[in-house]
């Protein structure tokens, strides 16, 4: 007698799994740019298509597995009563359910479809210890197949969930990683021109793969294997060196696996383009390019802008957000290439709701403070405005949330996608391509973000000065506050430079003699 089993297919929830809808959005345009490298450079395997995860919740009928796969369902969807069956022979359940689903599967029922050559992401789910016992046994040699309780079970489905999504990314880093490691020994000059042609798109989807692979809930043996190559670390030796050799560089940082070498004077460029080139070289560095320092960029004060300078209408920037100073008095956060713009030490922050008055605090445009001075500055908030004061961010799709503290690491901010809601644009969009940049003057101060490749959406435009780089939160509530915009790079239109809001609040600080906290909710 052939078994038979009755399939219910559910698509993750956005009330129980929202980090799905996030990263599945990301996932999907990464693979989009990866199918078409894959048509311009060899890859060795075709792409396969994307298709939704879903759960697949199997059982027999019985009175037994009925109720119990009722109790399994109502885990993933609220009235998982209304969800339509498909019924299948064991046999035929892993040719007809996707291979991107998660099965689930009652222990009883588990036993005919384990004994199938096993590459599927299964949940078996047990009742009683014995049962958890005999399964644990059961899948011992079985990677994909995963044991728990029903009360346990969103948690697993979750990480299976993530698991099974991600599965197709290992191969495709893997093979990205074999094309850029393989070909910087070029066999031919038109082996040289196609990896050229082709080396900044690898490397812009290869490390966004490994970014989302970095900050996901994956253990190691779940993410690609890749040689480490790309991976590089300004020395401070090379540093010192070029300061040394060369005035004009004022600070050094990689840009996937080219060191960029900002210089603030670039009609000079051919006079110590060879001084910064001797260094390198001598130290095994080809890959590098010269580029404006960050303190050339233009700013983006324009019409339409949320931060109004008095005594020059045609000048505006964004309003960053809001401070404590002192753990009471209210603060806007606001760009000091904005603030010294005002005539009168005053600035109308605007919006759809009105304007306010708000007063420039002096010292955080000093003209003789001593060391390099960071693009912020903070005006007083009154007492009579506080109430009008929305202190929450926005996440990309422009819901109102609590800001989170960002973790300054290389690791978590590589190739993180990243928005702002400014006076111009919003919203703006955009990803985190240099993470870790080294300054002469204050270190990692500084985060290039650059527009996002194939999004017809800008990170920045006129106007969005002193706005706010956020980044939602892909897997809980909120956004993290990371940065402030600050302007762009004329000669590479596309590449912004940002501040760090932490390094930013602690000039400030030092600038009043007073403590500031960033207002997040």
């Amino acid at each position: 007698m052939v078994d038979t089993l009755y399939c219910t297919r559910i698509l993750p929830s956005r009330q129980y799994f929202p980090w799905y809808y996030k990263i599945k959005r990301q996932l999907n345009d990464i693979q989009q740019r990866y199918v078409d490298l894959h048509e311009k450079i060899y890859l060795k395997s075709p792409v396969t298509p994307t298709e939704d995860n879903c759960f697949t919740v199997c059982r027999q009928r019985t009175r037994w597995s009925t109720v119990f796969n009722t109790s399994i369902e109502n885990e993933f969807v609220p009235n998982a009563e209304n969800l339509k069956l498909q019924t299948f022979t064991t046999d035929e359940t892993f040719n007809e359910v996707n291979t991107g689903d998660v099965l689930v599967i009652p222990f009883k029922t588990a036993m005919p479809l384990l004994k199938h050559n096993i590459d599927r992401q299964i949940i078996i789910v047990v009742t009683d210890t014995k049962e958890n016992r005999d399964a644990s046994e059961l899948i011992q040699n079985l990677r994909c197949v995963k044991v728990s309780y029903l009360q346990n079970l969103k948690k697993v489905a979750s990480l299976t969930l993530e698991e099974s999504m991600f599965k197709p990314m290992r191969s495709y880093a893997e093979r990205l990683d074999s094309f850029l490691h393989n070909n910087r020994k070029h066999r031919s000059e038109k082996d040289t021109e196609m990896f050229h042609h082709c080396k900044d798109s690898a490397e812009r989807v290869f490390f966004e793969i490994i970014g989302l692979f970095n900050r996901s809930r994956l253990n190691e043996d779940h993410k690609p294997e890749v040689t480490g190559t790309h991976q590089h670390k300004v020395d401070d030796k090379v540093l010192k060196e070029l300061y040394r050799v060369c005035p004009n560089v004022k600070s050094c940082g990689y840009r996937y696996s080219t060191l960029q070498v900002f210089v603030n004077d670039m009609s000079n460029e051919k006079s110590y383009n060879r001084l910064i080139e001797n260094v390198l070289k001598a130290h095994g560095i080809n890959d590098f390019k010269i580029v404006p320092a960050i303190c050339t960029y233009q700013s983006f004060l324009g019409v339409g802008a949320k931060v109004l300078p008095t005594g020059d209408v045609n000048r505006y920037g964004s309003l960053g957000g809001f401070a404590k100073k002192n753990s009471h008095d209210m603060c806007a956060l606001i760009s000091r290439h904005v603030a010294i713009q005002s005539q009168d030490m005053q600035v109308s922050l605007t919006s759809d709701d009105g304007s306010i008055q708000s007063k420039i605090i002096p010292e955080t445009v000093p003209i003789d403070f001593p060391g390099p001075q960071l693009d912020i500055s903070a005006t007083e908030i009154l007492a009579s405005d506080v109430s009008r004061c929305d202190t929450k961010f926005r996440s990309e799709e422009g819901i109102r949330m609590t800001g989170k503290d960002c973790i300054y690491d290389e690791t978590h901010l590589s190739s993180r996608r990243v928005h702002i809601w400014g006076a111009v644009s919003t919203p703006g969009l955009g990803i985190i391509t240099m993470p870790e940049i080294h300054d002469i003057n204050e270190d990692n101060a500084y985060l290039i973000v650059e527009n996002r490749a194939n999004s017809t959406t800008v990170m920045s435009k006129k106007g969005d000065s002193g706005a706010m780089v956020c980044a939602d939160d892909d897997y809980g509530s909120g956004v993290e506050v990371i940065s402030m915009l600050i302007g762009e790079d004329t000669k590479n239109p596309g590449k912004y430079a940002t501040l760090r809001i932490d390094k930013g609040l602690k000039q400030l600080e030092k600038q009043t003699d007073s403590s500031f906290r960033l207002c997040k909710d």
